[in-house]
């Protein structure tokens, strides 16, 4: 991985110019990513790692993919988390460096999706946005930290970050009102409604979303 790493930096070291912004030296995160290699226990886990080493380069002309050949489930992880989730976000750019990140909408329920389209994103996971936006800006490819922030979505999907796999939780706030939080997991295939505790529970058992009330 190391060697990967230097052979990076020999062929076409200039693309680090644009990484000084980052929270972290290039250095320091490829070290910790050729540790977590080593920790590696299946190919899926190694094919993840290679694609942080990817990530973490800021050169969008320089890539590394993975012919499904060799690893089908890691090369379709991405596009078939993007398929299931059932909460889509919105990213807004307010300035190079400041962005607001809302929910864009909510598949299969254009009710709620009218309800809560454009309440902000406050924290995934019970994690506040900043840290996942931070996580993000380190494994992104782009300069500017703005555009990084509205890859966050899709870099979250693909396993780039330190979620692998399980429910994201988004809590969000829409003006004054109470922050709920959207369940984003699978695709609804049928909707029911029920009472519980003073929560509006919509879901069929994969994929829910409370509404505080």
């Amino acid at each position: 991985m190391l060697a990967v790493r230097d052979e990076m930096v020999r062929l076409d070291g200039e693309g680090l110019i644009p990484r000084k912004s980052r929270p972290e030296p290039f250095k320091k995160t490829t070290d910790k990513i050729a540790n977590e290699a080593i920790r590696n226990q299946t190919m899926f886990d190694f094919y993840r790692t290679f694609s942080r080493l990817d990530a973490t380069y800021p050169n969008i002309h320089a890539n590394v993919s993975f012919n499904s050949d060799f690893d089908p489930e890691f090369a379709d992880l991405g596009h078939r988390n993007m398929d299931e989730a059932n909460v889509n976000l919105s990213t807004e750019v307010l300035t190079p460096s400041k962005t607001k990140t809302v929910i864009g909408s909510i598949v299969g329920d254009s009710e709620m999706s009218k309800k809560w389209e454009g309440a902000e994103l406050i924290a995934i996971n019970g994690i506040p946005l900043k840290k996942w936006q931070d996580e993000n800006f380190i494994y992104c490819k782009w300069a500017l930290r703005s555009i990084c922030d509205r890859m966050l979505e899709e870099n979250i999907l693909k396993g780039i970050l330190f979620w692998k796999t399980g429910p994201l939780v988004y809590s969000v706030k829409n003006g004054r009102a109470k922050k709920i939080s959207l369940f984003s997991l699978k695709k609804q295939k049928a909707v029911r409604i029920m009472h519980l505790n003073g929560v509006n529970v919509i879901g069929n058992g994969k994929s829910v979303i409370l509404d505080l009330i």
